[in-house]
């Protein structure tokens, strides 16, 4: 037998435990996981003595700025994959505000002709969902495979290129204000037609565009101020309708980027209710709190908000046992012009991919997370929920051989001049973290090693159509891990510059 490619001496890691074995790979898949010798001709040999293999991460949050139309300016799908390979993530899900915006099978197709020559890493492509302004593309855009629909909830639309308005004003030309909740029910039942998961954006805007007035009268500028425009019920409100419209129709719901801990409380209570929600929470709200504001400025400005330490203990509760189902970075790139502008000023989005496992495999560490758990909420949950596995997230025969190569021995301190994100901002800059990847392994062939990103970008798409969703979660899967042994609960993850 002829192996393309074996790993040696290392211990492999699933999100049901970890083994010492030997990984064989042929033709891009992995052929044998074994402690056994096996004879034949290798064409490529790794010793992983001392290091931990982790399926390759799965990223299901970026915005990579990029579309036939993009600049380019902020980031593009070969810088944001290009940072993905550099911190171990061998898939990532596009988000659909890109330029021109996912809103049709056309527009889908039209995207991955552009980026697939700039991936890195294999990518899969959020479908957008506006309400009545697209309502009758999401079939079409379902049938060209897109992995779930998002719809930012609240946000207006350009009538003229389907793009989302951020700061909607009544009587703004060319643009289609907020769906109501009619609108709104219309859309998840049209989405629950389609097969598809829709993930939602949880702020209520009606609340935000309110106490943002006041706020701006009363000239307030620091981060406190910037709380009271977002008040916990701003997120509650959303998710709680959410929840409401998704159990009466029987339909797969997911929440994202979760970090207000009543929300997770409401999560929790509808999962116990047998409602089909996941929900994901960001690397940001498990290490920063509101106090961070003075020493990172607008850097941490996000939407949702980062809150405060109760918040962060309560996303790290849900974690533990199981409410959230994942962590993602929310990756969202923007100049370092616009982020070191005012707290008003400057636009919301961290930029975090290369946050993602540094953060993880440090709460590994402190006794946290343990090495299956991050398998788990990085790769398994997320490749179980959207009908990748067991292609993806898991280290087995017939698996794609994607692979994070860890060393836990390793120290460093973050530096954000040495990004590969073209935004070299980011609040995690002059960190002390330990455990790194140091190499990642796609589909046999490495992207990173030892720091340094391979030029060779072979990147696929990744198709989902919703046949095979439904194939794959009843043949091969699991229920999602609920709770994860070695976990601390009520630890607090407090990183020291």
């Amino acid at each position: 037998m002829d192996w393309d490619r074996v790993i040696y001496n290392g211990t492999v890691v699933n999100d049901d435990g970890m083994q010492r074995a030997d990984i064989y790979i042929r033709d891009g898949r992995v052929a044998a996981v074994t402690s056994e010798r096996l004879p034949g001709t290798v064409g490529e040999t790794t010793d992983a003595s001392g290091r931990y293999i982790l399926p390759g991460l799965i990223e299901t949050h970026v915005h990579s700025r990029d579309g036939r139309l993009a600049t380019g300016e902020k980031e593009d799908f070969r810088s944001s994959t290009a940072a993905a390979a550099a911190t171990g993530i061998t898939t990532v899900f596009e988000m659909p505000n890109c330029t021109p915006t996912i809103h049709s099978a056309e527009s889908l197709r039209d995207l991955v002709s552009v980026i697939q020559p700039k991936a890195h890493a294999d990518f899969c492509v959020w479908g957008l969902a506006l309400g009545d302004a697209n309502l009758a593309s999401l079939p079409a855009l379902a049938e060209a495979g897109c992995v779930a629909f998002k719809f930012f909830w609240g946000y207006a639309v350009d009538r003229r290129d389907n793009s989302l308005i951020y700061n909607y004003r009544e009587g703004m030309d060319n643009v289609l204000p907020p769906p109501d909740d009619g609108q709104i029910y219309r859309l998840f039942r049209a989405v629950k037609a389609t097969g598809k998961r829709l993930g939602i954006h949880a702020e209520n805007f009606s609340i935000v565009r309110a106490l943002t007035q006041e706020a701006l009268a009363a000239g307030a500028q620091d981060y406190a101020a910037l709380l009271r425009t977002r008040p916990v019920s701003c997120e509650t409100s959303i998710i709680d309708t959410a929840i409401d419209m998704a159990k009466e129709l029987s339909m797969p719901l997911h929440v994202l980027h979760v970090g207000v801990g009543d929300g997770v409380e409401h999560l929790r209570r509808a999962k116990a209710d047998g409602v089909d929600v996941t929900a994901e929470t960001c690397t940001h709200y498990l290490t920063f709190t509101d106090r961070d504001a003075r020493r990172c400025g607008a850097v941490m400005k996000t939407y949702p908000l980062i809150r405060t330490a109760a918040d962060r203990q309560a996303v790290w509760q849900g974690l533990a046992d199981g409410t959230l189902d994942w962590v993602c970075s929310d990756h969202a790139p923007h100049t370092c012009e616009e982020k070191h502008r005012s707290f008003w000023d400057a636009p919301a989005g961290i930029s975090g991919i290369e946050g993602l496992s540094p953060v993880l495999l440090t709460a590994v560490h402190r006794g946290l997370l343990t090495l299956p758990r991050v398998a788990a909420i990085t790769s398994a949950n997320a490749a179980r929920t959207f009908g990748l596995y067991p292609r993806k997230g898991v280290i087995r025969p017939g698996a794609d051989a994607d692979l994070a190569i860890v060393d836990m021995s390793a120290a460093y301190t973050f530096r954000q001049e040495k990004m590969y994100s073209k935004a070299k901002w980011s609040p995690y800059d002059g960190m002390s973290f330990q455990g790194r990847v140091v190499e990642t392994i796609l589909r046999g062939r490495t992207t990173m090693r030892d720091g340094q990103v391979l030029p060779d970008c072979f990147g696929q798409f990744l198709p989902v159509y919703t046949k095979y969703l439904v194939f794959f979660l009843y043949s091969f899967s699991s229920p999602l891990h609920r709770t994860a042994p070695g976990h601390a609960p009520g630890s607090r993850l407090a990183f020291s510059a």
